[in-house]
């Protein structure tokens, strides 16, 4: 920092304590992501909890056990959730408390939209490293999300911004000089220097391995690339060692990425936008991948608005949409986000991803899910069926699917009538229930004896 940067820090630098103090009733307070969660003010604040009252606080992926994610919260601090991690979900379920947590699912391309609609925060916080040369925070590995529409969302209507500083975040840069935020328009700093929580490496299972090899065929030399989160995305990207001139346009950037980038594999040169850098909502991973983005210019945090935004997806030519969901029906609707009546995760950017790959010039976009879940006595359960279970949110609609994968097989149903559509997802379908999914099809009139299609 310059001598400028320098004294107009400490002119703003305050304890933690102070920091959750300035918080007070009826503010609205929004908490970047996971990683770049502000954990130490939100410690402080959490033993605020029920000296405080109408509180809004909005976020997602809380890490830690805070007091106001319980039910006793209510009316205290109120939290709305954007997308559950496993602590939120745990009191949303296993808890059976639901009172004190709003859970709302929302396309990510309409971020700002929801800002001024929904989460109208007068606070927004994040966690980043210190400022650079020029005054400017970074979002650190996730704050990039919704971090510009959130502090442009405060500084407008007159709010305060928080910036937790942690030498242990990554720099990250942004490929513009506006998703930054200057140290001019930060109204308090405060500072918590503990290790950011990294995101272990999820080893893939035999069943999402296979999953993975019905989709590595589909990815060819200079396509561009989105992946999920977890097994399946691993599977495939560090499976993709042989391939040339490849490109990455995702949510999440991911442990294989780096490994592909290593191999000089993830080039960026065959793309039309974002061409030479690897441009993503966020970063999440292990620490070695936090230290292999600390300050690299070829990737770049941008917003998740941008990210997803389908009209932006397609005009990368040979998009590669890859994400997962928890069942379908034989007409191909997707659901991704609730278990019946029970919000699970969010609808977040899957749609847009599908809809961006629709819409690219040799674009392809598959949805993923193993085609069995165990039920509590050990029996099996289709994640194929006839229909959604009762209250399933659809998260993608048919008309947007292209491909659905399980460990059986690819069903490429872009283009294709209902009756054949049932046919590819019957063929995908864990061999045991095949049999049991025509006979409902052709008793629903899904399907017709006299067409002549028969299952594997």
């Amino acid at each position: 920092m310059n001598a400028n940067v320098q004294a107009e820090y400490q002119k703003k630098l305050v304890s933690v304590e102070a920091a959750a103090a300035s918080i007070q009733d009826n503010d609205r307070i929004l908490v970047a992501t996971s990683s770049s969660q502000p954990r130490a003010l939100l410690r402080k604040l959490s033993e605020r909890t029920y000296d405080l009252k109408n509180v809004q606080m909005v976020g997602s992926f809380f890490a830690d056990d805070y007091e106001f994610l319980k039910n006793e919260a209510h009316g205290h601090i109120n939290t709305l959730i954007s997308f559950m991690g496993v602590k939120s979900r745990e009191y949303f379920f296993k808890k059976r408390i639901t009172e004190n947590i709003e859970v709302y699912s929302y396309d990510f391309s309409k971020t700002e939209r929801v800002m001024e609609n929904l989460f109208r925060p007068n606070i927004f916080s994040f966690e980043s490293p210190e400022p650079d040369e020029n005054g400017n925070f970074s979002f650190g590995v996730i704050g990039a999300m919704y971090g510009k529409s959130a502090a442009d969302y405060v500084k407008k209507h007159g709010g305060r911004i928080i910036v937790q500083v942690n030498k242990s975040v990554p720099f990250i840069y942004s490929g513009r000089e506006e998703d930054y935020i200057n140290i001019q328009d930060v109204d308090m700093i405060c500072e918590s220097d503990e290790e950011i929580f990294p995101v272990p490496l999820s080893e893939p299972t035999e069943v999402e391995a296979t999953i993975a090899s019905h989709i590595l065929p589909y990815i060819n030399d200079g396509a561009t690339l989105q992946l999920g989160f977890g097994g399946i995305a691993n599977a495939i990207g560090f499976s993709l060692g042989d391939r040339k001139h490849l490109g990455i346009h995702t949510e999440s950037y991911v442990d294989s990425m780096m490994f592909l980038e290593k191999k000089g594999v993830v080039d960026n040169s065959m793309k039309k936008i974002g061409k030479d850098v690897s441009q993503t909502a966020f970063i999440m991973g292990t620490r070695e991948l936090y230290d292999w983005s600390n300050r690299n210019k070829g990737i770049a945090t941008m917003p998740i608005s941008y990210i997803t935004d389908p009209n932006v997806i397609a005009q990368i030519d040979n998009f590669i949409s890859i994400n997962s969901c928890m069942n379908c029906d034989l007409t191909g609707q997707v659901g991704a986000e609730s278990i019946g009546l029970r919000q699970f995760s969010s609808q977040g950017g899957q749609v847009a991803f599908v809809r961006g790959a629709n819409l690219s010039n040799g674009g392809k976009s598959f949805v993923c899910m193993k085609s069995t879940n165990k039920k509590k006595d050990g029996s099996l359960l289709s994640t194929i069926d006839l229909g959604l279970p009762y209250g399933t949110a659809v998260t993608t609609p048919r008309h947007e699917v292209d491909c659905i994968v399980t460990e059986w097989g690819c069903a490429e149903l872009k283009y294709k009538p209902l009756n054949q559509r049932a046919i590819e997802l019957i063929n995908i379908a864990h061999p045991d229930f095949r049999q049991k999914l025509y006979d409902e099809a052709l008793a629903n009139q899904i399907v017709a004896k006299h067409q002549g299609y028969k299952i594997k």
